[in-house]
Parts: C-alpha cells; structure tokens; sequence
C-alpha cells in the first residue's frame, strides 16, 4: 500500500503545472538567444556568411531536433527505422530546417520581438507566444519548449499558427502514403539543392 502511495504522490507532482519561476526562466532563455540573434543580424561590419554561421551555432543547442524530427515523422514512421536510421534522419532533418531559416535570415529587417505571458503545459512544457513587428506588420509566433535532461529545449516553432512539426509530419505522412522511409530520406537529400 505505501508502494502505491508513493507512486501516486510522484505521479501527482509530475503532473503539476510549471510554476511562476520555471516559466520566467524559459522566457529569460528565449529571450536572451532572440536579442543575442537580432544584435548579430543588425551588425553592419559582418558578412552574411559570418552572420549565419554565428546565429547557427547559438540556436543550434537550443532545439531539440531529435524530439522535433520523431513528432514530426510521427511514431510510425519513428518505429519503422534503426537507431542508426533515426540518427541518419535527425542529421538531415537538422540540414534541412537549418537551410531553411538560414534563407531568412538576410530578409531581416529591423523587427523587434514583443513577448507575451508564458502559459505551462504539464510539467515539462512552456509555450512562449510573440509577436514578431516591423513596420508594415505583425507576425504571431509561438515558440514551445520540452524540459529534457534538465534543460529547456524548442520542440516546435509555429508561425501564424502553421507548426512546423505538423506541417512535416503531413509532407511525411504523404510519402508514406505511397512510399517508404527510403523515400523521406531521398525528399531530404533532395532539399539540399
């Protein structure tokens, strides 16, 4: 009975909401690397190139491409692949959004970030909603957070509310449809072109 207790009472916390102060410390995360990202994009003396390449290597560690890439590829298509395919799929996968906001980049334009109250999801997750403004208009972004091995990572990124974790596991699911892992791995292949 005390062994059932237990259980119950770890299980209980473990479904607690976040509190005030692990919220506040994911927001101060977001928006340190997104005003470190804007000071390295306003810098008149550096190269695209170099620009890119500094912004690559803050935002990197700050995703979870591994947890992205699963949900994206969804538990069927995660189960149809070794350890060694998954780890081949998340390499790619990694290129492939990383040659996407990459393209981006050089559009910015003097955009400034207004963020919103962080809203807990469980114990484990954050959603941090902004709004991205400039000039002409505003642009809702919704960055969610996954606490992993004691650290907050991004798991998902939704812009004007189309996720990009959906939005691949409908392009995947499509393949699969009429095709194999196989296939993904080429479509991804093919994207760096």
């Amino acid at each position: 009975m005390k062994k059932f207790l237990y259980v119950a009472l770890v299980s209980f916390i473990l479904s607690l909401p976040v509190g005030a102060t692990e919220k506040n410390t994911v927001l101060n995360l977001l928006k340190s690397k997104l005003d470190t990202a804007i000071m390295i994009l306003e810098k008149k003396d550096m190269k695209q190139e170099e620009k890119n390449i500094a912004i690559s290597e803050l935002v990197m560690p700050f995703i979870n491409f591994e947890l992205m890439g699963k949900l994206s590829l969804g538990k069927k298509g995660w189960s149809l692949m070794s350890d060694q395919k998954r780890k081949e799929f998340t390499e790619l996968f990694i290129k492939r959004l990383e040659r996407s906001y990459l393209k981006e980049l050089p559009f910015y334009s003097d955009e400034k970030v207004i963020y919103k109250e962080p809203v807990a999801s469980g114990s484990k997750k954050v959603n941090i909603p902004t709004l991205l403004v400039s000039k002409q208009n505003e642009i809702s972004v919704l960055y969610k957070f996954y606490l992993s091995n004691e650290k907050w990572r991004i798991y998902d990124v939704e812009v004007e509310g189309i996720s990009i974790v959906s939005s691949y596991r409908a392009q995947f699911k499509e393949v699969l449809k009429k095709g194999t892992i196989e296939d993904i791995f080429v479509k991804l292949e093919e994207s760096k072109e």
